[in-house]
């Protein structure tokens, strides 16, 4: 199990706003302490990930829509998006979305930097199917590899 102070060193919040919430949630909730604080992690990075929205998603869609996708300005707002998506939806740190996703999904990202409570989780639904499928393919194309090396593949007569 995790402790609240090595939660705060991976995801950079504050032990004391944690402990408070993590105290709240348990009472509230009535959970144990590892749930308040997986909870309490979770609405932190929520939090911060909807206040990056909420401050930089204007000129970030400005520049998503006004750059071609090769050029330096559209990639690094596409690593920015991935990092406040990444905090509102609580995923793992390495989320790298595409161009792809967020242009199919710019409608719930701008109404995610409202506030929409629906909206981020149909952003997290989305997050996670997309991740799903990426997976699904490499353990695919993995075990194509893995089959031709064995005289098993395609090329295998």
């Amino acid at each position: 199990m995790i402790s609240s102070e090595e939660a705060c060193e991976k995801y950079g919040l504050e032990i004391d706003t944690l402990n408070i919430q993590m105290s709240e949630i348990a009472k509230a909730e009535g959970v144990s302490e590892k749930n308040a604080l997986a909870m309490a992690v979770a609405n932190e990075r929520m939090n911060r990930g909807v206040a990056k929205l909420v401050n930089n998603w204007e000129d970030w869609k400005n520049t998503l829509k006004s750059t071609d996708t090769t050029a330096e300005d559209h990639a690094a707002t596409l690593a920015d998006v991935s990092d406040a998506v990444t905090e509102l939806v609580n995923w793992y740190d390495d989320l790298s979305l595409s161009s792809e996703f967020v242009s199919d999904n710019m409608d719930l990202i701008e109404r995610a930097s409202q506030g929409d409570t629906e909206a981020i989780l149909e952003l997290g639904a989305a997050v996670a199917q997309t991740e799903i499928a990426a997976a699904e393919l490499n353990t695919t194309l993995a075990e194509g590899m893995l089959s031709e090396e064995s005289g098993g593949g395609i090329n295998a007569f």
